[in-house]
């Protein structure tokens, strides 16, 4: 991965905070840019939960980085959310019990939703895929290029720190 300049990732202690609820228990926190460092613990019970181990890139993505928020402002000022999920948030989000997830959203199964663009649009990756880094959008074969985004999540970040919306159809 190049040496990008990506939001600051703070303390894993500031991590605890952010999952210890469905919403963000600081709305400042929430519309502020940055990135939260997930413990590997985090990971492991995503793994246990999920049964099978994560994308590398995944794994890599948010131990070194976390989980967080890129804003993205439209020309009214308008912040437009593209949001890393939360590691321990991604099972209930398969299972449809995430407090803050639409009740009609449905994502293709066999897929592992990573990120939320403005409201329950997300972007997965097909972890028993060839490329496992692969970034898709939930709706699959729906989209342009049926749906594949790019072919790893470091490519997806670098390109999303460039340029916010870089990835819509």
């Amino acid at each position: 991965m190049k040496n990008k300049k990506f939001p600051p990732s703070f303390d894993v202690l500031n991590y605890s905070v952010l999952e210890s609820s469905e919403i963000f228990p600081n709305p400042e926190l929430m519309y502020s840019k940055g990135l939260w460092r997930c413990p590997d613990s985090y990971l492991q019970q995503l793994e246990k939960e999920l049964g099978y181990a994560l994308p590398h890139e995944f794994r890599e993505w948010h131990i070194r980085h976390g989980s967080g928020r890129f804003p993205n402002y439209d020309h009214d000022g308008y912040n437009s959310p593209n949001n890393i999920i939360i590691p321990t948030h991604i099972p209930k989000l398969l299972k449809g019990s995430c407090g803050w997830m639409m009740s009609y959203t449905k994502i293709e199964p066999k897929t592992l939703p990573f990120f939320e663009r403005n409201v329950d649009l997300f972007l997965c990756l097909k972890p028993h895929d060839k490329n496992p880094n692969a970034v898709w959008w939930m709706w699959g074969a729906q989209m342009p290029n049926q749906g594949k985004i790019c072919d790893s999540i470091f490519e997806f970040f670098e390109r999303l720190e460039e340029s916010p919306d870089w990835f819509n159809p």
